[in-house]
C-alpha cells in the first residue's frame, strides 16, 4: 500500500489519542487486493482475522453487519444531490502513525498571535500512515459498504473529503476490552434523534415534509398549537389542549401520499425515500392531505371546535374515554377507511363515516378501541382498521377477518362472543 499523508488535528482525552483527518473516499476503500481476495486499507471488523472470530464472541467489537442496510446506504449516495456522511471512527493496530507537527513559527501573524499559535501548533499537523498497519472501522461498518458498492457505480465519489477519527488500538485482551468499551460508550451515550425529531427535520420524506405544511399552513392548525411535537404517536396525560402528534399525522401522510409518483427506487417493499426534484408532486401530495382533513373535518364538526376552543378547555373530553377522532389512532384508522373507499369507488360510503358512534365507551367501539372494563384505550390499529373495514364492506382476507374476530373474542373475554352485524354496508 502506497504512504498517505493526512491532513489532521491531534488530542488526547483520558486515556485516548486520537486524530481527526481528512480522508478521500478513494483511499477509504481502496483495495490493493482483487475481488476474490481482497485487501482493504481501511477494513471492517470482520475482514481482520486477528481481532475477529465468529467463534469466539469475546473478540467481537461492534455490532454485526446488517446487509439489508447497504442498499439503501448506497442508493442514498448515488441518487441523492445532497448526499452527506457523517464521521467514521476507525482503529489502528500493528502499527504507529507518524505525527508531524506543522511549524506555525513561518506564518506571517504568527508574531502577532504568537500567544496563541504556540498552543495550536501542538494540535495541528499532518499524519503520515505507511500502509504497513492494519486500520479498521470501528464505527460506521455500513457507511463504508455503502461507499464501497457505491463507487462501483460512480467514480468520482473517490474524490469526496470524509471526516475521520482515527484512534490507536492495542491488540490484547485488555486493549479490545478498551476498545469494545470505547464503541459501546459511542453508542450508548450519543442520544438517537427520535422519530417525531426526524419528521420535523426530514427534507426527503415528503409525508415528513407534508406534515410541517399542514401545521404552518393548514388553516384550522396554522398557528394553534394543537399538534404535539411528541416522540411517540400517542398524546400524553398533559397534552389536554392537542389534537394529534407530528407522528400520527406522518401516518395519515404516509397513508394517503401516492408514493410511486413521489420516490423512483424500491428497495424490497420499501421506497428509497429521496425529494422529489419537481416540487409540484410535493404540492399535489399536500393538496391531498389537505383534502382528507377538509372532509375529517366536515365529518367530525365537534372535532374542529374541540381546536377552536382548545386554548379555552379547561378539562380534557378524553379524560373517560371521549370522542375516537380526537385520539391520534382514531384519526389514522379513519384516514386508512378513507384511501380504501376512494380507491374501491366506493365514494358513496364516504358520506356514511360521519355516522360512525363517536364515543369511544359506546357498543361500536367496545373491546375495539376501548376496554369498557379497565376504562383504557385499546391501541391495536391494525384490529381496528380491519373493524372499520368489515363494517362498511371493505372486502378482508380470510387471515384478517379470522383475526378480527379472533381479537373481538379476546378483547371480549367471551369467546363465543361474535362481531356485530356490518353497520354501512
Amino acid at each position: 500500500m502506497k504512504d498517505l499523508y493526512l491532513p489532521a488535528l491531534t488530542g488526547q482525552f483520558a486515556q485516548w489519542r486520537y486524530y481527526q483527518l481528512i480522508m478521500k473516499v478513494g483511499n477509504i476503500v481502496e483495495n490493493f487486493g482483487t475481488d476474490n481476495t481482497p485487501n482493504y486499507r481501511v477494513k471492517t471488523v470482520e475482514e481482520v482475522e486477528v481481532i475477529y472470530s465468529r467463534k469466539n464472541v469475546s473478540n467481537l467489537l461492534q455490532r454485526l453487519f446488517d446487509p439489508k442496510r447497504l442498499n439503501p446506504i448506497k442508493q442514498y449516495l448515488l441518487k441523492q444531490p445532497d448526499t452527506y456522511l457523517n464521521n467514521l471512527t476507525l482503529a489502528v493496530f500493528d502499527g504507529q502513525p507518524e505525527w508531524l507537527p506543522i511549524d506555525l513559527s513561518y506564518a506571517k501573524i504568527f508574531e502577532r498571535y504568537e500567544q496563541y499559535f504556540e498552543e495550536i501548533a501542538k494540535s495541528l499537523g499532518i499524519l503520515h500512515l505507511t500502509g504497513e498497519e492494519t486500520v479498521f472501522v470501528l464505527d460506521g461498518q455500513h457507511r463504508l459498504r455503502g461507499l464501497r458498492e457505491a463507487v462501483k457505480n460512480y467514480e468520482e465519489l473517490n474524490d469526496q473529503d470524509i471526516s475521520v477519527t482515527l484512534i490507536t488500538h492495542k491488540d490484547t485482551a485488555d486493549g479490545i476490552k478498551r476498545t469494545r468499551r470505547l464503541f459501546a460508550t459511542i453508542n450508548r451515550h450519543a442520544k438517537p434523534v427520535s422519530e417525531g425529531e426526524n419528521i420535523l427535520l426530514d427534507e426527503d420524506d415528503v409525508s415528513a415534509i407534508i406534515v410541517r405544511n399542514s401545521i404552518e399552513e393548514y388553516p384550522l392548525f396554522r398557528n394553534k398549537d394543537v399538534i404535539a411535537l411528541n416522540k411517540t404517536a400517542n398524546l400524553k396525560k398533559s397534552d389536554t389542549n392537542r389534537f394529534s402528534t407530528v407522528i400520527s399525522l406522518w401516518n395519515v401522510n404516509e397513508t394517503l401520499i401516492e408514493h410511486s409518483k413521489l420516490y423512483s427506487i424500491k428497495i424490497g417493499k420499501k421506497y428509497l425515500k429521496i425529494r422529489p426534484s419537481d416540487d409540484k408532486l410535493i404540492e399535489q401530495e399536500k393538496e391531498r392531505a389537505f383534502l382528507f382533513w377538509n372532509f375529517f373535518f366536515k365529518a367530525f364538526p365537534k372535532a374542529k371546535g374541540f381546536i377552536e376552543n382548545a386554548k379555552k378547555l379547561k378539562s380534557d373530553p378524553r379524560l373517560n374515554g371521549g370522542p375516537f377522532y380526537l385520539r391520534p389512532i382514531g384519526q389514522e384508522i379513519i384516514a386508512n377507511l378513507y384511501k380504501v373507499l376512494q380507491e374501491n369507488g366506493n365514494v358513496k360510503k364516504l358520506s356514511l363515516i360521519s355516522q360512525i358512534k363517536e364515543e369511544l365507551n359506546s357498543e361500536f367501539w367496545k373491546f375495539v378501541l376501548w376496554d369498557p372494563y379497565k376504562s383504557k384505550m385499546i391501541n391495536n390499529k391494525s384490529y381496528a382498521t380491519n373493524y372499520l373495514f368489515y363494517h362498511f364492506g371493505v372486502s378482508l382476507s380470510k387471515n384478517r377477518l379470522s383475526a378480527l374476530k379472533k381479537n373481538y373474542k379476546k378483547n371480549s373475554g367471551e369467546q363465543e362472543k361474535e362481531l356485530p352485524e356490518a353497520e354501512f354496508i
